[in-house]
């Protein structure tokens, strides 16, 4: 459980520490930037209610953005203005007018919005101007882009200069090593090869007792349909011969009769040479196993062959279905 909470504060750390690291606002250099969104076409070949794109005009001064202009155009470059939403200069349709001069008036609200809050992270859609939206994000990012300074690692002028550099750098290189961590080293630390190697346990026998055969005769019934990695099925054989195998990256549900002491002894044997909690046992009455067993709905079964000639069970019900016998001799 110590080791559960340690992982999990690690996990949150490193979260944090991304979530800091790409919160961060650029820096961007003086002057006037200007940029078009992509073209948009509402798909309607019968309207051409909101087609047309987007013309971003920002001014920055000392990193700050201190004045905006978004202007939309119609797909022939006419600018949407009062005019718009009218056919043949005179409003045949008051709700589309209306509609239409509402995202008009959305233009400036956009823009407004970005200079007062100087981050485009923080702009809110407004209601009935979706299309605007979108375009005023897709051209003050762009426009944005070719303010951003460029980042040169050694071209330090001043020594805050230097100092900032520094600090971005050392941001990037955490934030790779934190990605890698997140993609690789979580999973490792979560597998039992690394559960077991911390608390001294032998990846391979994964157990302090390793419980001896028992003698006699056992049936094992494996589902193909819970096992589709091959290479793991064909491990999953060899170790119940009892040949050695090296680790296999795969959990089981083993299922015992609970009036089949053989089978139950013989499936703690297989359970002690694997790691802890690779493979679950469960007990439960052999009529409803082998019911279960007889419609796929199980992992792998565990049988004395004794208990398995009773019910008929040394024999495949299924096509998916892998039968071994075990026999004193192997």
């Amino acid at each position: 459980m110590k080791k559960k909470w340690i992982v999990a504060f690690v996990c949150c750390t490193m979260i944090a520490v991304i979530a800091a690291g790409c919160g961060g606002r650029p820096t961007y250099k003086d002057g006037t930037y200007s940029a078009q969104s992509e073209t948009y076409t509402n798909g309607d070949d019968d309207s051409e209610a909101g087609n047309g794109y987007g013309v971003v005009e920002i001014t920055i001064k000392d990193n700050a953005i201190t004045a905006c202009t978004f202007r939309t155009y119609e797909l022939d470059g006419i600018l949407k203005d009062a005019e718009y939403g009218k056919e043949g200069g005179k409003v045949a349709n008051r709700d589309y007018y209306n509609k239409a001069q509402k995202a008009v008036a959305a233009c400036d609200q956009y823009a407004a919005q970005l200079v007062e809050k100087n981050d485009i992270r923080d702009i809110d859609a407004i209601s009935g101007a979706t299309i605007n939206y979108n375009e005023f994000l897709d051209a003050a990012g762009a426009a944005l882009q070719q303010a951003e300074e460029e980042r040169k690692f050694f071209e330090f002028v001043t020594a805050e200069g230097m100092r900032m550099k520094i600090l971005r750098v050392i941001k990037h290189i955490l934030i790779i090593v934190t990605g890698a961590f997140l993609i690789l080293g979580l999973p490792f630390l979560g597998s039992d090869y690394f559960k077991n190697r911390t608390d001294g346990v032998d990846a391979v026998s994964g157990a302090s007792l390793i419980i001896d055969k028992p003698s006699g005769e056992y049936v094992v019934l494996i589902n193909r349909d819970f096992h589709k990695n091959e290479e793991n099925l064909a491990l999953w054989h060899h170790f119940f011969r009892g040949e050695e195998v090296s680790y296999i990256f795969e959990d089981i549900s083993c299922s015992v009769a609970a009036g089949d002491a053989g089978g139950q002894e013989m499936a703690r044997s297989f359970q002690s040479r694997l790691p802890e909690n690779q493979m679950r046992i469960r007990s439960e009455d052999g009529a409803l196993l082998l019911s279960r067993a007889d419609h796929g709905k199980f992992d792998v079964i565990v049988l004395s062959k004794e208990f398995a000639e009773g019910y008929s069970a040394d024999t495949a019900y299924r096509d998916n279905v892998d039968v071994i016998v075990l026999s004193d001799r192997e």
